[in-house]
């Protein structure tokens, strides 16, 4: 139901459009949230809200996406700063120093936990990317139990696994475009 599948099944443009939608279905309720309460938590569970709602949603009868593109939309508008330094570092940490598509795809919000405390210090903020990413992992189980399968027989290649993934797609062609040899 989510970008990926829609990136399989439709096509990359699709899935990136789906993919940025997924992102606005969090970030707009929990800015609403923010701008009207500035003082109050609200914003962080109208953001769980999203995010639980995305992974399970009611006319789906339970059965949603995994989660990424809303649990990005919702740690934007907690701290965007944190959102693309996370976000590098898990491209650099995945693609140039593990050379694993899992740790480019997950790493980068895991790390916002650490960023969060570090640089914030809200203990209401790290609950909340804490709780976002056990509702993103709980999501993902099904999928990562399969790439870990397959990748300990060694049937897993980082450019198979990156094509399987609009952002991964997206991510490897920059990774590509920026790193050739300049003539």
């Amino acid at each position: 139901v989510g970008a990926t599948t829609a990136s399989i099944v439709l096509g990359a443009k699709w899935g990136g459009i789906i993919a940025l939608l997924d992102i606005i279905k969090a970030f707009v309720p929990t800015l609403i949230f923010r701008l009207i309460f500035p003082d109050q938590i609200y914003y962080l569970f109208a953001g769980a809200g999203a995010i639980a709602g995305h992974i399970w949603p009611l006319y789906h009868r339970f059965r949603g996406g995994y989660g990424l593109s809303p649990v990005l939309g919702a740690f934007l508008v907690m701290d965007p700063l944190g959102v693309l330094v996370s976000n590098a570092l898990s491209m650099f940490l995945g693609l140039v120093v593990l050379r694993d598509a899992v740790i480019v795809m997950v790493a980068g919000t895991w790390l916002m936990v650490l960023w969060v405390w570090l640089v914030r210090g809200d203990p209401a903020m790290i609950i909340f990317v804490l709780v976002a990413n056990l509702l993103l992992g709980f999501a993902a189980i099904p999928e990562l139990s399969g790439y870990f399968r397959d990748r300990k027989s060694g049937k897993v290649n980082i450019d198979e696994a990156m094509q399987k993934f609009p952002m991964g797609r997206m991510i490897q062609k920059y990774f590509l475009k920026t790193t050739k040899p300049r003539d």
